[in-house]
This record gives C-alpha cells, sequence and structure tokens, in this order.
C-alpha cells in the first residue's frame, strides 16, 4: 500500500485537494502548546510565508481571516542545532 505508492513515486505527482488531516494522524502524537505572542513583523513574516506555500493553497481558501487565525495560533517552539524537523517528501511531515 503505502511502499508501493511511495515506489511509485505517487507522492510527487499527485496533489489531494481539501486535504482534512495533515500530519502523521494517529501514527504520532503530538500536543498543541499556548500560542506565542508575535510583534506585527513576525506575523507578517509568517503570514507570507503561509500565503506563498504551495501545499497549502490545496487545502483550501486560505483568507485573511484564515491567515491571521493560524498565526495566531503558532507557537514558537525551542529545538537543537542539527536536530532534523522535517524532511521533502516526508509523508509524516
Amino acid at each position: 500500500a503505502r511502499e508501493k505508492f511511495q515506489a511509485l513515486r505517487l507522492h510527487e505527482r499527485l496533489q489531494f485537494p481539501n486535504r482534512r488531516a495533515v500530519g502523521g494522524g494517529a501514527q504520532t502524537s503530538s500536543k498543541a502548546k499556548e500560542p506565542t505572542p508575535k510583534t506585527k513583523e513576525e506575523a507578517d513574516f509568517i503570514s507570507k510565508a503561509i500565503v506563498g506555500n504551495e501545499s497549502l493553497q490545496t487545502i483550501g481558501t486560505l483568507d485573511d481571516a484564515r491567515v491571521k487565525s493560524m498565526v495566531d495560533l503558532m507557537w514558537q517552539e525551542e529545538v537543537a542545532e542539527g536536530t532534523r524537523i522535517i524532511a521533502e517528501g516526508d509523508l509524516d511531515a
């Protein structure tokens, strides 16, 4: 199933619009944290990154209100240098 999907490189060729689930689903555990306060400059920077992300465009309409809501809920997290956070093509991201 998944192995064959990846072997055929379909994950590079297919896009699934209005994808409701993001991440590894039940296979991963994560907890939302309290949103981190952001300066206007930080919020603008993050908003621009979200709007410019082609992959996020497939999940639905990203109007100003939705982008602001996403930015408002984000938190900052410290990670050790060299920690792998996400890799291109990672299907569990």
